[in-house]
Parts: C-alpha cells; structure tokens; sequence
C-alpha cells in the first residue's frame, strides 16, 4: 500500500494514464501540423471533387414524381340494387383493395395507358427514337409496345396508404408534364375499365337473362296449356274458389231433393186424408171452395128439410124435394172429394217421380264428384308445375328487367380522390445528397494524398 501511494503524484493521476495522454496529444498535434503542411493540396483536392461533383449532379437529368389518389368504394353505389335482405351487398375487404392495386399494374391496364397516350411515339419509352440511339432500324410495334409496357411499368409505383381504401399512383419522370399525364392516365383507366368490366358483366347477365327467358316463357305457355287441355278433357271446371261446377250442383240437387221430399210427404199426407173423405174434419175439402160451397147448399137444405119434416111431416113434397136436393149434392161433393183424392194422387205420383229423378241425378253427380276427385290430384300436380314455372319466370323477368335498367349506371366501385399535379420540384437528385458525398470524398482523397506527401518527406 505504501508503495502504490508513492507511484501516484502529487496530481492524483497514475503515471501509465498521463503517458497516454502526452501520446495522444503528440499524435493529434502531429495529424494538425501534417495538415497544416499540405493545406494547399487539401484545398485544391477538395475544391477538384466538388466542382466533379457539381457537374456530376448538373449533368444527372432530374426525376418528377407525380401522385394520383384513387378510392376504392367501400360499398358500391347501385341504385338498382336488390333490396333483399336474403342477398346483402358485400362492401369492400382489404383483399379487395390489394387486388385493385394488382389490377392497376397488370400489363393488360398499362398497356391501355400506352395506346391512349400513344407512349410509343415518346423517345423515354421508345429508345430508339431518341437522337442519340444507334439505329438499327425501327423496332416492330409490338416489340416496341411491350417495351413501352415494361418502361412504364419500372417507373410506376402503387401503393395502399395504411389500411385505408386510398391507393396512390405514383409515376416518376424526367419530364414532369409526363409524370402527371400518366399518373392521371393510369388511374383513369383503372376507373373506367372497372365500369366498363361492370356494364359487360350487365349486359352479358341481361342477353343470357334474355335468352332464358324465352326458354322459360315457352316452359310456361306449355304448363298452363297442360292445366286447361286438362281440366277441359274431364270437365274440371270451377264455380268458385272452393268449389267444383259439380260440387255445386250436387249441393243444388240435395236442397232440390229436400224440397221434393218435403212435398211428397205432403202430398201422400193428403191422399191419406182424401181417403178418409167422409169425415167432416176432411182438411182437404176444407181446401177446396166448390166442396165449401156445397157444403154450405148441404147445410141450408137441411135446415130447410128439418123445418119442413117438423111442420109438415116426412111424406110431404117439399120436404121430398129438398130431400133430393141434398142428395144431389152429396153425390156433387162425392164427386168432388173424388176428382180432389184423383188431384192429389197425381201430385203425389209426380213428386215421387221428381224425388227419384233427384235422386239419380244426385247418384249420378257423386260418381262424377268421385271421378272429378280422383283427376284432380293429376290436375294439382300440373297446376303445381304450372305454378312453379310461371314463379321461375317471374323470377327471371325481375332480374332481366332490373339488369336492362342497370345498363348504363354501372359504377366503377371506386372514384378518384385528387388528380396529379404537374410537378415543380424534382425529387431526384438531391443536392444535398450530392453535397455530402462530394465532401466525403474530398475528405477521403485529402488525408490519401496527405498519407502518400508525409510518407514521402518521411522517405
């Protein structure tokens, strides 16, 4: 311990340390003095590599960035879409708007872009019509729009900003009127050819509607002649809507039938009672105004006669006469109350004879009915079929009539958030970039030169 603190000074610092810092400083002292010695080769380097450096980035042809933002609409704007809720609209996913970016740079949408804009006659697409290009005679069309396709292609950059639905189209440029007209071409063509896929998706969807229909129209003049050539073959006819023709004579003739049994029991009733005519409580002489009439005569006459027996006694001839005035009268009545029994009779006959006719034709109408029942399980099927068909081919009239009025209103499902603006400002190159690189190898070649001066004075 004693010794330790006898290496240490009075300073408070270990010998070893101050002798790296004596060292360090000699060498930064030394690194300063071998400047200061080839301070004008350092000044003529620098001043070299700068001014290259200027002319370098004066001679680089400046780059334009032009951007062109797009939409893809979440959910499309159809006004002739399906209020079903059993088919909801699908809005737009993220695959969707990646897909879109595919679609803006495949090859068949740029090389539309080059046709409109007719890039092949532009010498940054088409090399060999720039002044300055060997030419070994022109290329052919298609090699030099496949070309132009490529060019375009390697300067053009979509990109999906974030998760959002805005996609930028940026397209780079040494001219920057160039750079902006593609960029707009290129989103403008994206827009439009997605409408245009849209309407030939509608009216490829309305011809084969179209097309079906008449199919289907035919289907359903075929069914429903089935139902009535049908119906007509076994006289399936409806009175109503629940109820056959035949249903509703058979209700018709159980009420005729009712009637007529009703009257025939009347009617045998009364032969009954005219059978027992000799009674004075006969109801259907009662009925009768020739019977009554007589009957009142009967009822005078014998009033008359007992009068005449009580004064005169029974041989008298008045009373004689009167005597066989009743008797003529009874035999009127008789005849009567016979021709009335005969009447009734003949009544009685006629309404058994319309009870049986009922009857037959009441037999008659349920083997019909029986017959009707057993055709018309035949008749429900093709009415059924009928009914399917002529509901697939309103069906398909919808959809062809809502296709025929979607054409021409197809939207693109996406719109155009800003156009690209002519570029002022290049984006490529940077001056400073260029700056720092010159004083960087300024740097570099001054302390090489330095080096090589200082081992030769050394030498």
């Amino acid at each position: 311990m004693p010794n330790d603190q006898l290496a240490i000074d009075r300073d408070g610092a270990h010998p070893a340390a101050r002798q790296a810092e004596r060292d360090e400083m000699l060498d930064l002292r030394r690194i300063w003095q071998a400047a200061a010695r080839n301070w004008l080769l350092i000044a003529v380097i620098t001043i070299v590599v700068l001014v290259a450096t200027a002319l370098l980035y004066m001679s680089t042809n400046p780059t334009y960035l032009a951007t062109a933002q797009l939409m893809v609409e979440r959910v499309p704007d159809d006004p002739f879409a399906p209020a079903n809720k059993d088919q909801p609209v699908i809005p737009a996913d993220s695959p969707t708007v990646d897909t879109a970016v595919a679609v803006i740079q495949s090859p068949a949408l740029l090389g539309r872009v080059v046709d409109q804009l007719r890039l092949i006659e532009n010498p940054e697409f088409n090399p060999d019509l720039a002044e300055t290009a060997v030419r070994s005679g022109p290329a052919a069309p298609a090699a030099a729009r496949d070309r132009a396709i490529r060019i375009l292609a390697s300067q053009l950059d979509v990109e999906r900003q974030g998760v959002s639905y805005a996609i930028d189209v940026n397209y780079a440029s040494h001219e920057p009127d160039t750079a902006a007209r593609v960029a707009n071409a290129v989103m403008a063509s994206y827009i439009d050819g997605q409408r245009e896929g849209r309407a030939g998706t509608t009216e490829r969807a309305a011809r084969l509607l179209g097309t079906r229909l008449e199919e289907l129209r035919g289907e359903v003049v075929a069914a429903e002649s089935a139902v009535a050539n049908y119906r007509a073959q076994h006289r399936l006819f409806a009175a109503s809507d629940t109820s056959s023709i035949t249903q509703q004579q058979l209700s018709t003739l159980d009420t005729q039938l009712a009637e007529a049994r009703a009257k025939q029991a009347e009617a045998d009733a009364r032969i009954s009672a005219a059978r027992r005519s000799a009674s004075e409580t006969f109801s259907a002489s009662l009925e009768s105004s020739v019977v009554s009439g007589l009957r009142q005569q009967r009822a005078q006459l014998g009033a008359q006669a007992a009068d005449l027996s009580a004064r005169y006694g029974p041989r008298h001839p008045d009373l004689l006469r009167v005597n066989q005035q009743v008797a003529d009268i009874d035999r009127q009545i008789q005849a009567e109350l016979g021709r009335i029994a005969a009447s009734l009779s003949t009544e009685a006959n006629v309404a058994r004879q319309r009870t049986s006719s009922i009857g037959g034709s009441i037999g008659t109408l349920q083997g019909r009915l029986a017959a009707d029942n057993a055709a018309a399980v035949r008749l429900a099927e093709l009415e059924r079929n009928a009914e399917s068909a002529r509901s697939i081919y309103q069906a398909f009239l919808d959809n062809y009539r809502q296709a025929v009025a979607r054409q021409g209103t197809e939207s693109s499902g996406a719109r155009a958030i800003s156009e690209a603006q002519v570029p002022v400002l290049p984006v490529a190159p940077s001056p400073y970039m260029y700056l720092l690189l010159g004083l960087v190898a300024a740097a570099a070649l001054s302390g090489i030169a330095v080096v090589v001066n200082e081992l030769r004075r050394a030498a």
